[in-house]
Parts: C-alpha cells; structure tokens; sequence
C-alpha cells in the first residue's frame, strides 16, 4: 500500500472487507468456554440466549491513531458508495465483538453486490480498485463474484448473489496473496484487451490471477510442500 500511495493512489479505510470473525478481546473470548459447555449439556437454546446478551468490548484503533499512521488514507466514503459503516469519531473502530460465519457471509455478500453493482457503474472503465484484506474475505468475495457471473447476473442484484456455501469452494487462499478481478463497466462498449485478447465487454467477471504469492519468494512453496505434500524444497 506505501507504494500505491507514492504512485499518487488513494485509499479509504472500509471495514466492511475485515477477515470474518470480527476483533475480540481475550478476556471476552474465554466466554465461548461457558457456551461450549452449555452446549455439550444438551442445553442449546441456553447457550443461545446467552450468546446473544453477551455485550463486547470495543476493540481495534481509533480514527485518529488510523490516520496518524496512514496519513494518505480517509475514513470517509470516497464517492463510488462503498458499503457498510464508517469508522466511528471517537473510541476503537470495531464495536461489533465475536462476528458469526452468517454476519461476515452477509457483510461480504453486500461487499460484493457493491463490486458488481455501484461499484462498476460509478468508477472509469480503466479504474483500478486495490482490496486489502485477509484470505476468507478473499474466498467469500472470490466465491460471490464469480457465482454471480456464472449465474448470469450482470447487474449486482443481491438476490442473484449465491450464499456462502457455494458449489465451488476457494478456501486456503494465502494471507498476503494477491487476487485480480476485471470487472467490465455495466452497458459500456467492450474494452480491447492485450494483443491478440478477446474484448472484455462480454463478461461480467474476469479473473485475471488468483492467489499470487509470488512476492513471498520461496518461503511460501517450502511451506506448501510441507503441508501438502509432505515433501523439502
């Protein structure tokens, strides 16, 4: 991101793209404990109930700390109407607590309504939109953009958005990793690719690269062929 800004590219600090999960302080997670024994008791309904009157503590940086150290950031809407809420005035920006699989599905479902939606109609054809977030943000935006294009729906209607439990699965994306997307203006004429490429205009989604890693040397691939094959580079 400092290289984006000294190219002169600006950035809003959007919490609606956070990993799934939401911040939860340590003392406030050793709740889960009380609720896990609840439910090994049998006494679902119980462990519901209680979970919902948890209230959470405030966590993460305030605005001010934000901007102090990204000082060409901003915190307000930067006009193409990205969703979800702003960075609160004063306090920790994330007053939400223990977020469910459900709250960060809907969060990034409305994310990506935004991408396929506003997003493409208000920016110039050759903007390029950078999304700085975790790997199950990038699964959960990669498993919604996607779906929807697969399903035929060139407009960003939510109702065409697939939920997240989608047929096709982009799980263990690597944090750090990089994922491009394309993703053509609505009702435009077709934009010329590179030499010898189709026009983009005829998609709704095009997946330019996927997981790119190739920033992190080989500490990556010695990582992955250890997990997954079991194998020494």
């Amino acid at each position: 991101m400092t290289q984006l800004a000294a190219l002169g590219a600006t950035a809003q600090v959007l919490p609606a793209i956070m990993e799934g999960g939401g911040l939860t302080a340590s003392d406030d997670f050793q709740r889960f404990d009380k609720i896990d024994a609840l439910n090994k008791l049998g006494k679902r309904d119980e462990a519901m109930a209680y979970f919902k009157q948890l209230q959470w503590q405030p966590m993460g940086m305030t605005k001010h700390d934000i901007l102090a150290r990204f000082s060409w950031a901003s915190c307000s809407d930067n006009g193409l109407g990205a969703p979800g809420e702003q960075i609160p005035t004063e306090g920790p920006w994330w007053l939400g607590g223990y977020e469910s699989s459900k709250r960060s599905a809907a969060r990034v479902g409305g994310v990506a309504a935004w991408m396929l939606g506003e997003l493409r109609a208000l920016a110039a054809e050759d903007a390029l939109v950078v999304c700085v977030c975790h790997g199950g943000t990038i699964a959960l935006l990669t498993n919604l953009l996607l779906g929807a294009a697969f399903a035929g729906d060139n407009n960003g209607g939510s109702d065409a958005l697939p939920r997240e439990d989608t047929g096709v699965s982009f799980d263990g994306i690597r944090n750090t990793s990089v994922t491009s997307f394309l993703l053509p203006g609505i009702g435009g004429p077709p934009s010329a690719g590179a030499a010898g490429a189709k026009p983009v205009g005829y998609c709704t989604c095009k997946l330019e690269f996927f997981n790119d890693a190739s920033h992190l040397g080989m500490a990556l691939s010695k990582s992955w062929a250890a997990e997954y094959l079991r194998a020494k580079l």
